[in-house]
């Protein structure tokens, strides 16, 4: 049941090992305060544009891997939307797992629901970024984030000109497929495809951290209380 990511045995890991993102990796797990046990270290690899990009597991940051000439880079986001890979806890990981059980016959899922019952269930690594994926310099992150309405949202960045160009709500049950021209595909529940607009202009944000704000309620003008009449 752990959420691992891509380790550095399977056909990504060599990738990583190519571009040398490993020893990167744990030189930045280290700032980070990630050197513990456990905490992944694989990553996604990304074509973007004519250049190799990586999307680590262990935190949300992108990476160009040194290529062609240019050295490794490090796109960091602000630090009001920062995320790191974390175990969840033991409730989590026990509804983690009923709501995959939901996808097994169900002998498969009475015994999974029965270790999640029994608390025996391995902790769950929770990568830092749910999904991933490009269109040109364009690249769309999608993240858990209960501030948001929906409880995520998708973070879209140029990388040709590092520039974050947008924080957009999404639900946390939806899954990011791909960017189109000026849209995202995303899986939602009980919709096979769902196709979100994404906000035009391209220009950067000047404040990424407000789109975290609610939105501002009005306010009802309290009615002025008339005198009371007096009586005698």
């Amino acid at each position: 049941m752990a959420d691992r990511g891509v380790g550095g045995d399977g056909g990504h890991g060599r990738q990583l090992d190519r571009y040398e993102v490993a020893e990167r990796a744990e030189v930045i797990a280290g700032e980070l305060g990630l050197a513990e046990a456990g905490t992944p270290r694989g990553g996604r690899p990304l074509v973007v544009g004519k250049e190799t990009w990586f999307v680590p597991d262990m935190a949300y940051e992108l990476w160009r891997a040194a290529q062609r000439g240019k050295p490794f880079r490090r796109l960091v986001p602000p630090a009001c939307l920062a995320a790191t890979a974390r175990f969840a806890s033991a409730e989590e990981t026990a509804t983690r797992a009923r709501e995959r059980a939901r996808l097994f016959p169900e002998p498969v899922r009475r015994a999974i629901e029965r270790q999640a019952a029994a608390g025996t269930l391995r902790p769950i690594v929770q990568r830092a970024t749910r999904g991933v994926a490009a269109r040109g310099t364009l690249v769309a992150v999608q993240l858990t984030d209960p501030r948001m309405e929906g409880g995520g949202r998708l973070d879209l960045w140029d990388v040709s000109r590092e520039e974050l160009l947008a924080v957009v709500p999404v639900s946390a049950a939806a899954g990011l497929l791909a960017v189109g021209d000026g849209f995202v595909w995303l899986t939602h529940e009980g919709e096979l495809l769902r196709r979100l607009p994404l906000p035009e202009g391209g220009e950067p944000l000047a404040d990424p951290c407000a789109a975290l704000a609610p939105p501002p309620t009005a306010v009802a003008d309290s009615p002025t209380p008339h005198p009371r009449p007096q009586h005698p």
